[in-house]
C-alpha cells in the first residue's frame, strides 16, 4: 500500500534563491513531499519573475504568472523579506531554527551581507544541512565570479564537443541549471542520510561547472587516460551505424547499433542490402572505419525512401536501438512520456487544467506529487510568520510597516 505522505515528509527547507539551480532543487524536495519556504525581496522579488521572453517566446501567462517561475517554484511558500533590515536577519534566524535545511546561490558577498554564512546559521542550529549551488564551486580562482550556465557551457568545453565542426555549438537552456540543481538535491539527501545517523549537519554544495564535468565523463576519460583531444565530427563522416539519416518526410531517425558487429547484419537487412554484409569493403568494424563516408553515399539515399517513423519500426523490430528525432512539442503527448508521468496533468488554481513536466524518478512506496503551484510574491508570509516563528498579528503589521516584510 502507497503511503499518502511523501519521502520527505516533515522535513521543512528554506530557500534564498533566485532564477533557476537553487529553486529547482527545493522544488525537487517538494516533490519528495518536504515542506519547502521561498524567501524573496519584498516588492522586487525573485527576478525570474521579470523575465518576459525566451528564445523570442513570450512566458507570459494569464493572471500575470510565468511559464518558468511556476515550474521551479511549484510545491513552495512564499514568504517576503528585507534581508538588509536586522529584523528581517532574526526572522530568517528563527526559520532556521525550526528547519532541516537551508538553500542558497547567493554569492559569498551577499551571504555575507545578511548574514546567512554557513558559520552563522549554524549558531541558530547545529544540525542544519546547508546547501550551496555555485557557478564555479566555492573554491579556486573563480569561485566569486558572477556566472550563468552558458559561461559554464564555454567554460566546461561542451559548446566544443557538441555538434558538427565548426562554430560553438548553442546549448538549449536550462540543461546546465538542472544539472546542477541534481548533483545539489543529491548531496543534500545524501547530507539528511548522514545526520539521521550521527545528528551532525553539515555544508554540501554543488556547482555547474562541476556538474557538467561529470556529465562529460566519457569524452573526459578518452581525452586524460589517452591523451588526445576530442574532436566533433561531421555527420556525413561519423560511423552511418551511430548517426541521424535523413528520411522522406523530411524527419531524422537516430540509431545506436552497439555492439555494432553483432547488428551490421541487421543494419543490411533492415536497409535491404544485404550483399554488403559480408562484402569485404564493410564485413568488418575496422573496414567500415576507414570507408564510412563511401558507406554514406550507399546508405543515405535508402533512408529517403520511408517516412522516419517507419525507419523507428523496421529498425526496432530488428531489435536495433532507434527513434526518430522529435520535436520538444512531440513529447507533450508522448505515450512513453505520459506512462512514465514525466508530463503530467494538473488543476493549476489560476490557468486550469494544464500539462507540466512531471517527475524523472518513481518511488513505489512515497510517490512524488505536484501540491501546490508557484506562490504569489508573500503570498504566504503572515501565515509562516504566525504558524512558524511565533509572531503575534500585531508584531506582523509591525514589521508590515517598518517594511521588514
Amino acid at each position: 500500500m502507497k503511503n499518502s505522505e511523501g519521502m520527505l515528509e516533515g522535513i521543512r527547507v528554506i530557500e534564498v534563491g533566485t532564477v533557476h539551480t537553487v529553486p529547482v532543487v527545493a522544488a525537487m524536495l517538494g516533490d519528495l513531499g518536504a515542506e519547502v519556504i521561498k524567501v524573496e525581496q519584498p516588492e522586487a522579488g525573485d527576478p525570474l519573475r521579470g523575465v518576459i521572453s525566451s528564445r523570442g517566446k513570450s512566458l507570459i501567462l494569464p493572471g500575470n504568472r510565468q511559464a518558468l517561475f511556476e515550474d521551479f517554484n511549484r510545491n513552495k511558500k512564499g514568504i517576503t523579506l528585507n534581508l538588509k533590515h536586522k529584523k528581517g536577519r532574526e526572522i530568517i534566524y528563527r526559520l532556521v531554527n525550526k528547519s532541516d535545511v537551508f538553500l542558497t546561490n547567493l554569492l559569498s558577498r551577499r551571504r555575507q551581507q545578511f548574514g546567512l554564512e554557513y558559520e552563522t546559521l549554524v549558531q541558530h542550529n547545529s544540525r542544519l544541512i546547508y546547501g550551496v549551488g555555485t557557478g564555479f564551486g566555492l573554491r579556486g580562482p573563480e569561485a566569486d565570479f558572477p556566472s550563468f550556465e552558458n559561461t559554464l557551457y564555454a567554460k566546461s568545453g561542451l559548446m566544443t564537443s557538441a555538434g558538427e565542426p565548426g562554430e560553438p555549438t548553442d546549448i538549449p537552456p536550462g540543461i546546465g541549471d538542472r544539472i546542477g540543481a541534481v548533483y545539489l538535491a543529491y548531496a543534500v539527501l545524501a547530507a539528511l542520510l548522514h545526520r539521521e545517523r550521527s545528528g551532525k549537519g553539515q555544508l554540501v554544495t554543488s556547482s555547474i561547472f562541476g556538474g557538467l564535468v561529470s556529465h562529460m565523463t566519457p569524452l573526459f576519460m578518452m581525452g586524460l587516460l589517452t591523451g588526445q583531444e576530442v574532436t566533433r565530427v561531421k555527420r556525413g563522416k561519423a560511423n552511418p551505424l551511430f548517426t541521424t539519416h535523413r528520411c522522406k518526410d523530411d524527419t531524422w531517425v537516430n540509431l545506436h547499433c552497439f555492439p555494432e558487429a553483432s547488428l551490421w547484419p541487421a543494419f543490411c537487412k533492415v536497409l535491404d542490402v544485404t550483399y554488403l554484409e559480408n562484402d569485404p569493403r564493410f564485413a568488418t568494424v575496422q573496414e567500415r572505419a576507414k570507408r564510412w563516408e563511401e558507406l554514406h553515399s550507399i546508405v543515405d539515399p535508402i533512408f529517403l525512401t520511408r517516412m522516419g517513423e517507419e525507419w523507428e519500426k523496421l529498425f526496432r523490430q530488428d531489435k536495433v536501438p532507434t527513434s526518430v528525432v522529435n520535436q520538444c512539442s512531440d513529447v507533450f503527448s508522448s505515450p512513453q512520456a505520459l506512462a512514465n508521468q514525466h508530463i503530467i496533468e494538473y488543476d493549476h488554481p489560476v490557468l486550469g487544467r494544464v500539462k507540466v513536466v512531471g517527475f524523472p524518478i518513481q518511488l513505489s512506496e512515497t510517490p512524488l506529487t505536484l501540491r501546490l503551484p508557484a506562490p504569489e510574491l508573500g503570498q504566504n508570509t503572515e501565515e509562516v510568520l504566525n504558524e512558524i516563528c511565533g509572531y503575534s498579528a500585531e508584531e506582523i503589521e509591525k514589521l508590515k510597516d517598518e517594511k521588514v516584510i
